[in-house]
């Protein structure tokens, strides 16, 4: 039997090749790197419950530091939630967590989520208009919350609430921006800690009513 050639790689090479060229057009699922560290963090809550230090309360503190300096640009927010969620909302693909016509109610509850939330002042609703329920959700490791506004003819309008430390670019306080997206109507400002953006649920709906 004739000896190996040195110049040929050994059979692991090529598969080791081919691995990574199998890998390389596969695309991670969305959110891969908020999904761990919702789950890791949720381990790590239990582990501290039950007095255990586990490999994953490391993990969680280390990626909760990675994903606090992870900011995201307003826009990319504010396009999210007035061209994806909002649509979603007022198709009722996405569940509500709490329903109740009480506002105070739904703000206590976002409160005992540690949820950001609007306070009653955040806002003016009109008459017409009242609340129906509320919602949090975690985008790219950072947390928000809705609460949604309904009026007889069922016209929404949904407002988005967020911690200003998670934003690059957070909107100013004091006047409401407004900018229409995705035929939505919206309005951005901030107060205090966080930021706000309110979305009405039909193109020609009058925001500066709210305000």
């Amino acid at each position: 039997m004739s000896p190996p050639d040195p110049n040929t790689p050994p059979p692991e090479d090529a598969l080791d090749r081919s691995i990574r060229q199998a890998l390389a057009g596969v695309e991670p699922p969305p959110n891969l790197f908020g999904k761990i560290i919702a789950a890791a963090g949720q381990q790590a809550e239990a582990d501290a419950a039950s007095g255990k230090s586990s490999w994953r309360a490391a993990l969680a503190n280390a990626a909760s530091k990675i994903a606090g300096a992870a900011r995201i640009r307003f826009e990319d927010f504010r396009m999210e939630v007035a061209t994806v969620t909002t649509p979603q909302l007022a198709a009722r693909m996405l569940p509500l967590d709490l329903r109740s016509a009480e506002l105070n109610e739904l703000l206590d509850w976002l409160q005992e989520s540690r949820a950001p939330r609007p306070t009653t002042e955040s806002l003016r609703t009109p008459a017409d208009f009242g609340a129906i329920g509320c919602k949090t959700f975690d985008w790219l490791g950072h947390r928000f919350s809705v609460v949604c506004f309904y009026d007889r003819g069922k016209r929404g309008v949904h407002l988005f609430s967020i911690h200003g430390r998670a934003l690059e670019d957070a909107p100013a306080e004091g006047a409401p921006m407004l900018l229409k997206l995705g035929g939505l109507p919206t309005a951005s400002w901030s107060q205090g800690e966080l930021s706000f953006v309110l979305v009405g649920g039909t193109p020609g709906m009058d925001l500066q009513r709210f305000f």
